[in-house]
């Protein structure tokens, strides 16, 4: 099993919390994947998200050595979590034809970078992003 840190706002009622529910439930879903989660908040309100929701809240804080981690999170969030050493993919999507200035310094200090659709790819590479980007569908 490949031993991965999922950090993101998992548990808060965003589109990009939405999301992230999704990929954490997809990667367990494998079997191949051992997760830790660390759940970002941005909102005061919550939910219980169901089961899906106490299977995410179960692996907050799971003790995992774990090499690889993907910041599911807006860009001027990543350096926040960036562990030298680790393995860190950033996933973000962005639905304008230029991404905000300061973006593409964040998005560069990662190894690679997930999107959700060829059109991102663009935007990104377009918007000064050198870093691999790969196209990871919703």
């Amino acid at each position: 099993m490949i031993p991965v840190k999922y950090i993101s706002a998992c548990l808060d009622n965003s589109g990009y919390a939405a999301a992230a529910r999704g990929y954490i439930a997809c990667l367990l879903e494998t079997g191949e994947v051992d997760l830790t989660c660390e759940a970002v908040s941005f909102e005061t309100q919550k939910t219980t998200h169901g089961p899906l929701g106490e299977t995410i809240k179960s692996l907050l804080g799971k003790q995992l050595t774990h090499k690889i981690q993907i910041i599911h999170l807006t860009p001027e969030n990543f350096s926040r979590f960036i562990v030298p050493g680790k393995y860190n993919i950033g996933y973000c999507t962005w639905e304008t034809d230029k991404l905000p200035d300061p973006w593409q310094n964040y998005c560069n200090q990662m190894d690679e970078l997930w999107v959700p659709s060829d059109y991102n790819i663009e935007v990104f590479k377009k918007s000064g992003v050198t870093k691999p980007i790969y196209k990871i569908l919703h």
